[in-house]
């Protein structure tokens, strides 16, 4: 991963871990689980399927439940194009922890 983050740009990866694992993800104030379940829901709404696939991923490694995911993304429901949200919901269903 930290190739391909490089191979967008010099140095990519070192911010990426740095900033956003290092300084963003590890403030105090939210478990990792709870950030992870926000980066869901964000992520799903933006429509990034490649980085929601990997939070989606972390939030079951941190031991958040599909069910819960699933209420995460369901919330989006009224927000979302049915199919945009269809798009997530199947991510999920594909992603192994």
């Amino acid at each position: 991963m930290l190739a391909a983050l490089d191979a967008v740009a010099a140095d990519f990866s070192t911010w990426v871990l740095e900033d956003a694992y290092g300084r963003v993800l590890a403030r105090p104030g939210l478990a990792a689980r709870q950030r992870e379940l926000l980066a869901v829901a964000a992520l799903a709404a933006l429509d990034c399927p490649a980085q929601l696939k990997s939070h989606l991923r972390g939030a079951l490694r941190l031991g958040a439940s599909r069910a819960a995911v699933a209420d995460v993304l369901h919330a989006l429901g009224g927000l979302l194009p049915a199919e945009q949200l269809a798009r997530a919901i199947e991510a999920l269903d594909r992603t192994i922890p």
